[in-house]
């Protein structure tokens, strides 16, 4: 009886873990504000960042950002160093299966490869698995 109990509390223990693996870029659901989700949008996972980012026209294509709606900015720096303010916006996102809310920043992303970026503080109870280099 105890070897199944034992075994039982390892295999939910291993998915709990499994469960909480990401990769360095994860497929999420984005809210949008229709209330529908905006599935599979590739968001980059950016241990450095304080706050989350997204690419100001897919925000507003997906209907959560009016830059003339917005009441709160934050300071930030852009990837060439240089401090900006950015309009700061609640986003609702599904990772792994787990609903979350928070708040990300607007910028411009269109250069980048990824349209979101996501910070520490969105990612923080996650594993995160990175594939070591082939030889």
């Amino acid at each position: 009886m105890w070897n199944r109990i034992q075994h039982w509390w390892q295999e939910q223990a291993r998915k709990q873990v499994m469960q909480s693996v990401i990769a360095p870029v994860e497929p999420i659901d984005i809210i949008r504000a229709d209330g529908l989700a905006e599935h599979d949008v590739l968001a980059q996972v950016d241990l450095l960042q304080e706050m989350s980012r997204i690419d100001a026209a897919l925000a507003k294509e997906l209907g959560i950002y009016q830059p003339e709606t917005v009441n709160e900015r934050k300071e930030i720096v852009d990837s060439l160093g240089k401090k900006m303010l950015a309009d700061v916006i609640p986003v609702s996102f599904t990772i792994q299966g787990q609903e979350r809310s928070s708040r990300w920043v607007v910028v411009d992303r269109s250069t980048e490869m990824h349209l979101v970026t996501l910070s520490k503080r969105d990612v923080e109870d996650f594993y995160i698995f990175v594939q070591p280099a082939q030889q």
